[in-house]
């Protein structure tokens, strides 16, 4: 008897600590979230998404698989593809979470992705950075909406464009026109 017990025991922890089936799901996690980086990634024609993205759990850091070898986020150039490859890591995972309703937390809180664009005040960039912002946050506008109702992204940034309807229509507070400050004084 003590040893079917012994081994009822080992069998247990042995489907507790399945490695082979964790690290089955994992790549399956993996997948599943790099072909959705991938897939928006070339949709926006971004630099470095001619490869496989994909994250490697080591860093953990998102790579991109190519036939000439693993190239890190930190090599994908510039800080603009930073932030759109941060971006597109960020709702990869809050979609994957919600499709399979998952208890995480479903809101994403940026804080200026446009920085890279305009890093000073005597630098406000030229048109084309005015563009590629505004190319993010219509991208971001239109990944949420896709999400249905299921998650929210609070973002506040230096960037405006009060001719732009659509962005305005999606702006809870300009606190540049209201009163001139993020915490308004009557909160200090």
């Amino acid at each position: 008897m003590e040893m079917a017990a012994l081994q009822a025991a080992i069998e247990s922890l042995e489907e507790e600590t399945d490695f082979a089936g964790l690290k089955a799901r994992t790549n399956t996690f993996l997948g599943s979230i790099g072909s959705k980086i991938t897939a928006w990634a070339r949709e926006n024609s971004l630099a470095y998404s001619s490869g496989l993205l994909t994250f490697d759990m080591r860093g953990p850091t998102l790579v991109n698989e190519t036939e000439n070898g693993s190239i890190s986020l930190s090599r994908f150039g510039s800080g603009k593809n930073w932030v759109w490859y941060h971006l597109l890591g960020h709702l990869a995972l809050h979609s994957w979470f919600i499709d399979r309703n998952r208890p995480t937390p479903r809101f994403l809180a940026i804080d200026q992705p446009s920085q890279v664009y305009f890093p000073g005040s005597e630098n406000l960039g030229d048109e084309t950075d005015f563009e590629e912002v505004l190319r993010i946050y219509r991208w971001l506008i239109k990944t949420t909406e896709k999400l249905d109702g299921e998650f929210q992204i609070i973002l506040t940034d230096h960037a405006r464009f009060p001719d732009n309807a659509e962005f305005v229509a999606h702006v809870a507070h300009d606190w540049w026109e209201a009163d001139g400050a993020l915490v308004p004084p009557s909160w200090i």
